[in-house]
């Protein structure tokens, strides 16, 4: 078996490393002819040498897939394919949007997006947006330990099927955005970057952005252009009056998703919907804790703040040894009231919300330490940024009571005064959680 210790970012054999000190031992001591410069000269050449010997830990680095290629399908749509080094088996594969926001520089990558189990040499990544650049990854599992390969990596970008018709395209499509209605700027949010071939649009927006504009110009000048406003929270809908190349009124956004479809149609009634969906994003929750009993058994008092019209928050609570699964369960957890929803964890229970805000949780372990965190709901389940990623809160970190230990000094003593009475003490447990 080998022994591999670091040394200058590489991985050297047990034979290796005390070859290397029993050179530059001799050479510090060496009595012959050699100077002990000379000497000492030789040990280090040999240990360069040994540096281009290309050793790693078995599993480690080697068995990374190879031959990666990413071909265009279709709309939305793009295949991966691969091919498993000799050894290896059991592929992951995940893929991330390169840039969220195209106003800044430099790419600001999305959340990394697993596909579950697939398959061994190839697999169709769909519901993509044309035009936008994803990064896609591969690793494998190593046969003899189980350990995992780097990632070979690359990128795709999906395209429509047919480009759209030149009398009904737009030519341009313009976001302004205003934080009080009134004060518009141009900005360079929307994702991918205008093409007259693509129709669907994304900007994410700060919770503080109010309102927008939009400019869209048709590439005919005998086209005409009309629009409407869906936010999907509230489940407004309204018309939106456009002409070529004109900023259109002020359009109020609502938390969440707000879709305006822009319809361009041609002299010859060719026409086509281009589609942009502002996220206005909401602020995430302020989450609180406290530790409680509920029926003899550990338990504890979840808050949050109330959330934006039309959304609810989902708890998520874990034991602070563990990690967080990967994915937030997509499950609509609105109570009745449709404000909040219950905590929700394998092995742990919600009692009844005793508020707008607030959740008991309980069927914790005892002087235990649990995390807390709490995710954005909408009616229609997990609420998620078009690029991956919910909208969730700071973690907090509780420690469960213990079990109340046994009240002790326990003494009873007749009252002089009526003798029917008795004085009863006792000295309460040191433990917190009982009274």
């Amino acid at each position: 078996m080998y022994h591999y210790v670091t040394f200058t970012d590489r991985f050297f054999t047990k034979l290796e490393s005390d070859y290397i000190l029993m050179s530059q031992k001799r050479a510090t001591q060496s009595r012959s002819t050699w100077n002990r410069p000379l000497a000492a000269l030789m040990a280090l050449l040999l240990a360069s040498a040994l540096l281009v010997v290309p050793q790693v830990p078995v599993g480690a680095q080697s068995g990374v897939p190879s031959n990666l290629v990413v071909q265009q399908v279709g709309s939305g749509r793009l295949d991966v394919s691969w091919e498993l080094a000799s050894g290896t088996s059991r592929p992951a594969l995940r893929y991330r949007v390169s840039d969220t926001d195209l106003s800044q520089s430099g790419h600001q990558e999305g959340r990394w997006l697993e596909v579950g189990k697939p398959g061994a040499s190839g697999e169709r990544l769909n519901d993509l947006v044309d035009g936008v650049v994803y990064d896609i990854a591969v690793s494998a599992l190593d046969d003899s330990s189980d350990a995992a390969t780097r990632w070979a990596s690359t990128t795709g970008t999906p395209r429509p099927d047919q480009p759209v018709e030149d009398a009904a395209e737009l030519s341009a499509l313009a976001l302004l955005t205003s934080t009080d209605g009134t004060t518009f700027s141009t900005s360079n949010l929307l994702n991918p970057g205008f093409d007259s071939d693509l129709i669907n649009y994304y900007a994410v927006v700060a919770p503080t952005v109010s309102h927008i504009k939009i400019r869209p110009t048709t590439a005919a000048a005998a086209a005409t252009i009309s629009g409407t406003v869906y936010a999907a929270a509230t489940h407004r809908h309204e018309n939106i009056s456009l002409a070529s190349g004109q900023q259109s009124a002020a359009i109020a956004l609502d938390y969440g998703d707000n879709q305006i479809t822009i319809e361009s149609v041609g002299e010859n009634s060719e026409y086509q919907h281009y589609t942009l969906t502002v996220q206005r994003r909401p602020a995430p929750p302020v989450v609180g804790v406290k530790p409680t009993t509920f029926e003899g058994s550990p338990g504890a008092i979840l808050t949050h703040d109330a959330p934006p019209t039309g959304f609810g928050v989902h708890f998520r609570v874990k034991p602070d040894s563990e990690e967080w699964d990967v994915e937030v369960p997509s499950y609509n957890y609105f109570g009745d009231s449709g404000e909040v929803a219950e905590a929700f964890v394998e092995g742990i229970t919600s009692g009844q919300p005793t508020a707008a805000s607030t959740v008991v949780a309980t069927g914790f372990e005892a002087n235990t330490a649990y995390d807390v965190t709490a995710n954005l709901f909408s009616n229609a389940g997990l609420f998620k940024l078009w690029h991956g990623g919910g909208v969730v809160s700071d973690e907090v970190e509780f420690t469960t009571w213990d079990v109340p230990g046994v009240p002790t000094g326990l003494a009873a003593q007749a009252v002089a005064s009526d003798t029917s009475k008795l004085n009863v003490s006792w000295q309460a447990p040191a433990q917190t959680g009982g009274t």
